[in-house]
């Protein structure tokens, strides 16, 4: 079995290629939108995927089995880029895709999350849904500024969150691409409670 990593080189991707251990006959391919020298701790086969690319798209599916598939927070865009990549997920004989959704995402018919859920389960391909809580990184990175200054903004109302942490994410991820079988049609909720 080959599985598809994309996002290999962000926060999640990274540690389900960290947390992975390969049963025999398991490998992964990394997708990279240009290949580094060590880009990885673990060596792995590295593919270029553009989510705006078909063509990238369609070479990185040659031989795949299985496909982590997520969404940058940069595309919201699901008509155009998740339809079309799903068709070709299709079109490629995937076995089973995991997706990094979000947590609450079947709730919110307005986010990209719920709509690419969606997708999928119309799409007739075996899918699990990881619906994590906010990314402990996030504080690190994105919130960065605002906890420098004492305050954290989000436009969640007077939503609580559960902060998780990435490593925690991408291990559960792990094993469910190491039994995609056992996780067909499962939606799964990860938070650091």
């Amino acid at each position: 079995m080959n599985i598809l990593i994309t996002g290999a080189t962000g926060n999640i991707g990274r540690e389900v290629i960290e947390h992975f251990a390969p049963a025999s006959g398991q490998k992964i391919v990394a997708t990279v939108q240009k290949f580094r020298e060590n880009e990885f701790t673990k060596p792995v086969e590295r593919r270029i995927f553009d989510f705006h690319d078909s063509k990238t798209i369609r070479t990185a599916l040659h031989g795949i089995d299985i496909v982590f598939l997520l969404r940058p927070p940069s595309i919201a865009d699901i008509k155009n880029v998740f339809k079309p990549l799903v068709e070709m997920l299709k079109a490629a004989w995937i076995k089973h895709v995991v997706f990094l959704s979000v947590q609450g995402a079947e709730n919110n018919p307005l986010i990209p999350d719920y709509k690419i859920e969606k997708l999928l389960r119309e799409s007739g391909i075996p899918y699990t849904f990881i619906r994590p809580g906010y990314f402990m990184q996030n504080l690190t990175t994105t919130l960065h500024k605002d906890v420098q200054r004492g305050e954290i903004y989000l436009s969640a109302v007077k939503a609580k969150f559960n902060w998780v942490d990435a490593a925690d994410i991408g291990r559960a991820i792990a094993v469910v691409l190491a039994q995609p079988e056992n996780h067909d049609c499962k939606r799964y909720v990860i938070t650091g409670r």
